[in-house]
């Protein structure tokens, strides 16, 4: 993936702000490719904060930042497949997401993940809302339970319909359905 406005990152150092700005401190680690630019103006806009820029890292590195860090977010403004969000589930990480076509297809808020709403600004369009982006961030902090419920339900998630065998056989099934719908 890729640390850009469109996956938004800028929407998630805000909500990172307001909640440091509650007393709350994270150590937030992004993974993906990162421009010169982009960089730049994350480590000077938000130097307050605790930012590890990882770039571009291996499956074993994010298998380990999947199984070692508590909460993952995916606040993205538009998604298709969330490659992320099927390898998160896997893991069994609590994740918040944004509430897009495809994100919202995939997760049932409060259920497996926490879902948070885009909002439209008159200058940038739709970004996510960012006051409930931070609660939901200190909410999973502060609950445990929570985190265990979005954790055990996302690797239930990803059995029941991400695994190589479900997506084959899901294909298969819908060529199966085009075969039938051309025959009739």
């Amino acid at each position: 993936g890729r640390i850009s406005r469109e996956k938004g990152v800028i929407c998630l150092l805000n909500a990172l702000n307001k909640v440091a700005s509650r007393g709350y401190f994270c150590k937030l680690k992004l993974v993906g490719q990162c421009t010169g630019y982009m960089s730049s103006h994350i480590r000077k806009a938000y130097k307050q904060l605790k930012i590890d820029i990882l770039g571009t890292v291996s499956f074993n590195e994010l298998k380990e930042l999947y199984t070692t860090n508590t909460i993952g977010v995916i606040p993205s403004l538009h998604e298709q497949c969330s490659y992320v969000a099927i390898e998160m589930s896997m893991f069994g990480m609590p994740m918040i997401v944004s509430d897009v076509d495809a994100l919202s297809e995939m997760f049932e808020d409060e259920v497996n993940a926490l879902r948070i709403p885009l909002v439209f600004d008159e200058d940038f369009g739709l970004e996510l809302d960012e006051e409930k982006l931070a609660d939901a961030i200190i909410r999973l902090i502060d609950d445990e339970a929570l985190r265990l419920k979005l954790s055990t339900n996302a690797i239930k998630n990803y059995q029941e319909g991400f695994t190589l065998e479900k997506m084959i056989e899901n294909t298969i099934n819908v060529y199966e359905q085009l075969i039938e719908q051309d025959n009739a």
